[in-house]
């Protein structure tokens, strides 16, 4: 059953919105058909040019490619001080850079 939401349901909510726009699907302007969109991120350099982050990243794809369980990015932020959005932004960039190939050594046929 869907009930409609209480004002103070609302301000909660807005509270996990900001900085985000919103969809009106219909004409009407009901609250029940709307739904919030993160904004784009304007584009940021490469996150390779900061050798922190270079190694941070190394660090994060060594320890996922090596063990089975690993941190999340939200306990990676708390040790690095970055944002956990940032971690993932670093991680992707250094796979990109290698073309997600992470093996180091010995092919496996010699």
């Amino acid at each position: 059953r869907i009930t409609v939401a209480t004002e103070e349901e609302l301000a909660r909510e807005a509270k996990f919105c900001i900085g985000t726009d919103t969809i009106i699907i219909n004409e009407s302007g009901d609250s029940m058909d709307t739904i919030p969109v993160l904004a784009p991120l304007p584009p940021l350099p490469s996150t390779l040019l900061c050798p922190r982050q270079a190694f941070l990243a190394s660090l994060i794809l060594a320890s996922k490619f090596t063990q089975d369980k690993c941190y999340s990015n939200r306990a990676w932020a708390m040790l690095s001080g970055l944002q956990p959005r940032e971690i993932g932004r670093c991680e992707r960039a250094l796979g990109d850079a290698l073309d997600w190939r992470l093996w180091v050594g010995k092919s496996s046929s010699h």
